[in-house]
This record gives C-alpha cells, structure tokens and sequence, in this order.
C-alpha cells in the first residue's frame, strides 16, 4: 500500500485526512522538521507529501522548497481558504513558487480531495516530475464561457506574459472551433457549467471525451455553484480541476492553470 505523508499539527486536519484516505493509503505524519520528514521520505518513498502551512507560512515553505529541490514527489500545500483571511499577493504565489504542484484549501471536501490526490499519486509513479520546469512556451487556454463579465473577469486575472486566452460563449461555436484544423489547439480548456442549458456544459466535456483530437486535453470546470458535491461530479466525470467563481484571486488562478499545464507537459514528454 502506497503512503502519503503529512506534515501537520492540527489534529483536526491529521483526522480528517486519516479518514479518507486510510483505507487507501497508509499515512505517515511528521512535525514541520526537515530532518524527520526526510527520514520519513527515504524510508518510505510516498506517493505524495501534503504540507500545511499552518501560522508559521515561512518556515513550512522553506520546507517545501527543500523537499521539491531534493526528491522527485509531488508536493500539496494545504492552507486556509484564500477567500476567508488576507493574503498578500506574496503569499497567494509563495507556496507554488516553492515548489508545491497544488494547495488544498482547509476545511476540505473529502471527494474532491480524494479524487485529486490519487489522480496525483497515479501519475507521479510514471511522471518525471523533475520535468516541471521544462518551457512550455506561452500556452493556450480555450474558454467556453457566455458571461461578458466573466470573460474579462477571467481575462483580467489570468498573466497575459504566461497564457494566450481564447473563447467562445455558445457550444457550437466552441465546437467550430475546436474542430478547425487551422485554428490552434489548446493546451487546456476551462468550461462554464451552466453554458446556456443547464446541463450542456456537462454534455460539452463528454463531446470533447468523444473526440480523439481532444480527449487528452485537461479540462478545468468553473462555477459559482460551490458545494462539495458539484465538484465532486465535476472531478469524478474526469476534469482535472473546479474553480469557482468570481475569479478574485488572480495569482491563484494563474497558478493552479500552470499547475495542471505542467503535469500534462510531463505526460507527454
């Protein structure tokens, strides 16, 4: 049985963890010191390291930044909802410039992030992680939104010296175009799932699936609708990711783009 490790002290997190993901894997939990999360890593070689950052933020990104550097394991950050205290734009970036692969904001739902961890640790076993840095260029990222605001929200947030951003706001159109040979094809494609009809942006994801020049594209779904249990179907119909609604953190959504855009990038490598 594959092993995570935890890095935390609040007992309530360590709890909440231990119950859903105990009975898949086994969980290893170490106080925020570099030299005993290190013997834990040599010993075991987990398949994932979930750190939270807790009140000490400094310290414990120091400690990710010293695991990413050293081993070839992919790193979760855990923090409060960005949403419910201050953060600086300093903070929002700190723990993915550190090297962390994706932040879990607590209290998490159970599901979503179940099913985001073992998607992680299924492919940390055949990904050279090592390979996060590589250049990939300025990637396109196709939205199919129909929300005038949303679409220069999102644009807004989103860095234009790392992403190109293109849209479209019905499902035929974003169909066309997807299917033109001559237009380019995204890297990832970020759906509205209330596009029109309430169900088609559900109906779009499985005709992307359909579509062999499509299928492995990583698609992220976006709602206002946030409950434990949208994300949850969103996550187990295959997306990699959900992001609510409005797009207020900018650095956040910038990052956890990039996130799943190197992860593809070291799929295919």
């Amino acid at each position: 049985m594959d092993r995570i490790i935890v890095v935390d002290q609040d007992e309530a997190n360590i709890s909440n963890i231990q119950d859903t993901f105990g009975a898949v894997y086994e969980i290893e939990v170490s106080l925020p010191r570099i030299n005993t999360i290190s013997e834990l890593v040599d010993d075991y070689n987990p398949a994932v390291i979930l750190v939270n950052l807790g009140p000490d933020i400094g310290s414990n990104l120091d400690i990710i930044k010293s695991l990413t550097s050293t081993y070839d394991i992919p790193v979760i950050a855990m923090c409060e909802a960005l949403n419910s205290r201050e953060h600086s734009e300093y903070e929002r970036r700190s723990f993915c410039d550190a090297g962390a692969w994706d932040y879990i904001e607590t209290p998490f739902f159970r599901q979503v992030f179940f099913e985001k961890l073992v998607y992680l640790a299924s492919i940390s076993k055949n990904v050279d992680f090592g390979s996060r840095c590589k250049d990939m260029g300025k990637p396109l990222i196709f939205l199919l939104e129909d929300d005038d605001d949303d679409i220069v929200s999102i644009s807004k947030c989103l860095d234009d010296d790392i992403f190109k951003v293109t849209y479209r706001k019905s499902v035929l159109k974003a169909k066309t175009y997807l299917l033109d040979e001559k237009k380019a094809t995204p890297d990832l494609i970020c759906i509205d799932i209330f596009i029109g009809e309430e169900d088609s942006g559900y109906k779009f994801f499985d005709w992307i699936l359909s579509q062999n020049k499509l299928k492995d594209i990583p698609i992220v779904y976006m709602s206002s609708e946030f409950c434990g249990d949208r994300q949850a179907e969103c996550i187990s119909r295959g997306a990699v990711d959900f992001i609510r609604k409005p797009y207020s953190i900018g650095v956040g959504l910038n990052e956890r783009l990039k996130f799943h855009l190197k992860i593809q990038t070291s799929r295919v490598a």
